[in-house]
């Protein structure tokens, strides 16, 4: 990616599939941070992952 021209991009997503600790302690340069959930996986994620959720 050290050759990608980002000014030329209007978006550009970084998803993790895993879990949400792990990425909330990296920068990766980003502007924003947007953490989306399923219905079906409970409504403990920001208690089980309040860094992720504050970062956001």
């Amino acid at each position: 990616m050290g050759n990608y021209n980002f000014k030329e991009t209007d978006l550009f997503v970084i998803e993790n599939v895993g879990n949400l600790v792990c990425p909330a302690g990296f920068d990766l340069g980003e502007d924003d941070r947007v953490v989306m959930v399923s219905t079906p996986e409970g409504d403990d994620k920001p208690i089980k992952y309040p860094v992720m959720f504050r970062k956001a």
